[in-house]
């Protein structure tokens, strides 16, 4: 049965030390999946309660990630609320018609209002990634609650278009066999292809330790 490794290393994004916790049958896979997270291996040794008994891979649950969709996603709806400002900025200016002055705040409180429901709107959606499942959650007031368990997926994908490589954002895919949510969806999120990975070893290390395998019928 795999173990839990303690692997110390530097995040390559923020070069600060980590130290991560993963699932793996001996250390050097478990150095492996930690470099292809984004870790720059420092060393690792095997993870022990206090009384020096190695922890299985089924220990407790342990966040790996955390993040929203980036506000690009509102770009346009940013910018009409900015051209709302300058068309009422003009008007007032001009002087087009009696009180046109008022034009001004009353356009800021509307691209105010805009902006600020469609920040909060990007905001209540948070995706979480842990060494057992992945979380999606959704909504202003009601809350929806997506969760996928991690050994239970098939295929993952990281989609980008031209412009969305240019700002490091994309929309990850799952794909798994739960019949309540045998596809789910991460739009304009953060560096999606190292995402996707970290997506696919976890999904590995949690089908080994559930000792889950697939079987390709052709």
């Amino acid at each position: 049965m795999p173990n839990r490794y303690v692997v110390h290393g530097t995040d390559r994004d923020s070069k600060q030390r980590v130290r991560k916790l993963i699932e793996a049958p001996s250390a050097p896979e478990a150095e492996a999946i930690a470099f292809k997270l984004g870790v720059d291996v420092l060393g690792s040794e095997i993870d022990t309660d206090p009384a020096g008994t190695p922890t299985p891979a089924g220990g407790p649950e342990e966040t790996v990630w955390t993040g929203s969709p980036s506000l690009w996603s509102q770009f346009w709806w940013f910018a009409g609320a900015g051209l709302l400002v300058v068309a009422a900025f003009a008007l007032g200016i001009v002087g087009a018609f009696a009180g046109a002055w008022l034009a001004i705040p009353i356009a800021f409180l509307v691209a105010g209002g805009v902006v600020a429901f469609r920040v909060l709107l990007v905001r209540s959606r948070r995706y979480s990634l842990t060494n057992q499942r992945l979380r999606l959650e959704s909504g202003l007031v009601a809350r929806q609650v997506e969760e996928v368990e991690l050994y239970r997926i098939i295929d993952t994908a990281a989609d980008q278009g031209i412009l969305q490589r240019l700002l490091r954002v994309g929309t990850v895919v799952v794909v798994s066999n739960d019949e309540r949510n045998p596809q789910v969806s991460m739009p304009w999120v953060h560096a999606p292809r190292d995402l996707r990975e970290k997506i696919r070893h976890l999904g590995e290390a949690r089908r080994r330790w559930r000792k889950v395998a697939e079987i390709d019928i052709s």
